[in-house]
């Protein structure tokens, strides 16, 4: 989320480059070097529009903020009329939403290392398709929907051009973007503009 980058302290001190674009012209990401215990580490950070995540590996990382053994303590819940309650969510919370997730998953586990989730959990590549949603909306519901279209799709035969090529369930090649974990939670207006909120 836009509003707390500046709380974010890398772990490691971190340079960016950006590679020149690809023969298309289409951005190729950035070359990351990172200083870890005295050894100098360069990765490639791939651009923001190549981290699409396998739909099951989304639906794992939902089950992973629903069901998080952990007390996440002072979250802000926002309700439809605008109004912010701060409460602590525990692992049976069904309010838990992607304002937490991002606090205690993605920060902790990947924009501290200049990274985006996907880049660090998951099998990412190009998107298939883009998921909107609202940060406040429980991810128990985004759950029950990712879920519901994934059903639907498999019951499609021809709805993806992956069950021609063979795949078992003809899904294993769909990824979706969510910004969430797509995002590099500590560069999302480097990676999207100033005008994202």
């Amino acid at each position: 989320d836009a509003k707390s980058i500046s709380q974010i302290h890398y772990l490691d001190p971190v340079a960016r480059k950006p590679l020149p674009p690809g023969e298309n012209g289409k951005p190729m990401g950035q070359i990351k070097l990172s200083k870890k215990k005295g050894i100098l580490v360069a990765q490639w950070s791939p651009p923001h529009v190549h981290r699409g995540v396998p739909i099951t590996e989304f639906e794992n990382f939902l089950s992973r903020v629903i069901d998080h053994p952990k007390v996440w303590e002072m979250c802000e819940d926002i309700d439809i009329d605008g109004t912010c309650t701060i409460m602590d969510k525990g692992p049976t919370c069904k309010i838990r939403n992607m304002y937490d997730a991002n606090r205690f998953i993605v920060k902790p586990e990947a924009a501290v290392v200049d990274a985006s989730y996907a880049e660090l959990r998951t099998s990412y590549g190009p998107a298939s398709v883009f998921v909107s949603h609202v940060w406040a909306e429980t991810a128990e519901h985004t759950k029950q929907a990712i879920s519901k279209m994934h059903q639907w799709m498999r019951s499609q035969t021809n709805a993806r051009t992956s069950l021609a090529e063979g795949n078992v369930d003809g899904m294993s090649s769909f990824r979706v973007w969510f910004c969430t974990i797509c995002n590099n939670q500590s560069r999302v207006v480097e990676e999207l503009g100033e005008d994202v909120y």
